[in-house]
């Protein structure tokens, strides 16, 4: 994170669980703290190709080393090759990789975000 503070409205995600599960969205700072829960949600598509756009209004203070993540995940699609780190919103936020493999890219999709004036991030 690089602005004073940022707010990380919607996210897409392609669900591959069948309609009616249940999940929850997490955000944790680099210390492992949990700082963020969407509380549960429930998938309103299925496949894998088909979008679900989630809101979050997630207000994530100035910080690096944020993970975000399922604490209960159904089963949702992710780019398994061409990931291309960093994707950045210059002086807003920039997303560095991830824990598993630098060709994937994770579950996170159009990211929405604002940070003073507000960005679209087509992630």
């Amino acid at each position: 994170m690089l602005a004073p503070s940022i707010t990380i409205n919607t996210v897409t995600i392609y669900p591959t669980a069948s309609i009616g599960s249940s999940f929850t969205i997490v955000i944790q700072n680099s210390a492992s703290t949990q700082v963020f829960s969407s509380g549960p949600l429930t998938t309103t598509v299925t496949g894998g190709t088909t979008p679900q756009v989630v809101t979050l209004n997630a207000v994530l203070p100035v910080g690096t080393g944020y993970r975000f993540g399922f604490s209960t995940n159904p089963g949702m699609w992710r780019n398994s090759a061409g990931a291309a780190y960093p994707y950045t919103l210059p002086g807003v936020v920039s997303l560095t990789g991830n824990s598993f493999d630098p060709n994937y890219y994770y579950w996170f999709y159009n990211w929405s975000v604002s940070s003073g004036c507000e960005g679209h991030v087509p992630w």
